[in-house]
């Protein structure tokens, strides 16, 4: 019996439609994955900030370039491995990948419980080693966002996903410190990895590299997601020498995304490094008051990071018929200008002989403030890669992470440049976030750019100029 392939479609497509309204994103499949994603990256912020607060309790005060060098490890590893994670995340699918580097990094942090007894060296050694396998994660998820996530719906699910980041940092904040004076700072690095080997245990067994691939996705949900996803590799099937590298490193949309992320990232890195250390130098903060001193700027994170993303998608896109460029460079704007404004007002600050003064509030507030409203920047510069190319946003992603991972090591030792100074350390923080505002608001671009390819490839989905039936394996 011969079936109308254009009529099924269309059928399909009100299907679709029925159900998206009918279920909330979360309870649908796609949401279900994106709160795996969310949980990931909590668990990898536990395994990254931990040494933030273990570090106080492994070296004297009086250590400092100790102090300085293994937190700076990290870093020296997270960039290394970006742009190959992205590549073979389209290859091979970003489950795949993200699994073996979870597994890597919480091998990894229990590593640097016995390689503290070996030296400096080995524990550095270690932390490098969590950095490479962490710097997979964001390229490889950007692989199964672009697989999962339909266009109108990709303000908030990186926003969900990325408040993992905040509840990770959280945790490593309070947790740690608790359990550092508990069982000792090895139990830090031991409950890190446990924890992080639990999540990719429940991530390989829930999770599917692709819609397709999941035996739990309905067809009007499927139907769905291929009409909105955009161009996608069929099977990620490009080879290295196929993927149009030279087109992305020249493109000015990938560029105008690349000077913002490194501004960003200075900030964001600085006040995850060294939050503790200002407050408790610059203002004599007791331990008893860290907790929420530390905390507070990730929790407002969160906040702002899911109520943006809901904004910026269901209102701002979907309801009042923004363009997809204006909401992005309005988001990275407000972000990054709001951030370099609350580090002018840091710089301005005096130091305090006790914690009573009243320049610690202003302090909490402000860093608060500049951590807080980071959270915009999500549905800004930092998911534009999906926009501007969900064929090859994994690959981007690495690219653009290598080069702004750098400020993970040199926002760090910006202190030392400075001689101590938290001042100038703050207007330097403050320049940066300004020009990646301006940079971010004349460049910046939202269009499928359809980088070109040698090989002809076909494709999974290619958006909604062909017929669902044809365009995804229903």
């Amino acid at each position: 019996m011969a079936v109308d392939r254009e009529a099924l479609a269309r059928e399909l497509l009100v299907s679709s439609e029925m159900a998206v309204e009918g279920a909330g994103f979360l309870q649908q499949e796609r949401g279900k994955l994106v709160l795996l994603l969310l949980c990931c990256n909590a668990v990898l912020y536990v395994n990254r900030a931990n040494l933030s607060v273990a570090v106080t309790f492994m070296y004297a005060e009086s250590q400092t370039a100790e102090r300085v060098h293994v937190l700076a490890a990290f870093y020296y590893g997270y960039p290394l491995a970006q742009i190959a994670a992205g590549q073979w995340s389209a290859r091979v699918g970003g489950k795949r990948v993200l699994l073996i580097a979870a597994v890597i990094w919480s091998v990894a942090t229990l590593l640097v419980v016995p390689a503290y007894g070996l030296g400096i060296w080995a524990v550095c050694l270690a932390r490098a080693a969590v950095g490479v396998a962490e710097g997979v994660n964001y390229p490889a998820q950007a692989a199964l966002l672009s697989a999962w996530i339909p266009r109108e719906e990709r303000s908030r699910a990186f926003s969900i996903l990325t408040a993992g980041e905040s509840v990770g940092t959280m945790c490593a904040m309070l947790g740690c410190a608790f359990l550092a004076h508990a069982a000792g700072w090895q139990a830090v690095f031991i409950a890190s990895s446990v924890l992080a080997m639990a999540w990719a245990c429940a991530f390989g067994y829930i999770a599917a590299r692709s819609p397709e691939a999941s035996g739990k996705v309905s067809a009007e949900e499927l139907a769905h997601i291929c009409q909105g996803r955009g161009e996608l590799d069929s099977r990620g099937a490009l080879g290295w020498q196929d993927v149009p590298w030279g087109q992305m490193w020249r493109s000015q949309a990938w560029i105008a995304i690349v000077v913002p992320h490194v501004c960003f990232n200075w900030g964001y890195y600085l006040c995850l490094s060294i939050l503790p250390d200002y407050f408790q130098t610059h203002f004599k903060a007791a331990y008893s008051e860290m907790g929420i001193l530390t905390v507070l700027p990730y929790a407002t994170l969160f906040i702002v990071d899911n109520l943006v993303g809901w904004v910026a998608d269901g209102l701002l896109l979907q309801r009042w018929g923004w363009s997809l460029v204006t909401i992005r460079k309005l988001c990275t704007v407000l972000s990054l200008g709001g951030a370099g404004s609350f580090f002018l007002v840091l710089r301005t600050l005096p130091s305090c002989a006790d914690s009573h003064c009243g320049a610690l509030g202003v302090a909490a507030a402000c860093v608060t403030g500049a951590v807080g409203i980071g959270g915009i920047s999500f549905s800004g510069f930092q998911v534009n890669f999906l926009d501007i190319s969900p064929r090859f946003s994994s690959q981007l992603m690495g690219m653009s992470n290598t080069i702004a991972s750098l400020p993970g090591i040199f926002g760090i030792m910006s202190l030392s440049w400075f001689n101590g100074s938290f001042k100038s350390v703050f207007t330097f923080a403050a320049a940066l976030e300004f020009l990646g505002a301006a940079w971010y608001l004349a460049l910046g671009r939202a269009e499928d750019q359809h980088y070109e390819v040698q090989a002809s490839q076909p494709a999974d989905c290619v958006g909604p100029q062909t017929s669902l039936t044809e365009g995804c394996r229903l």
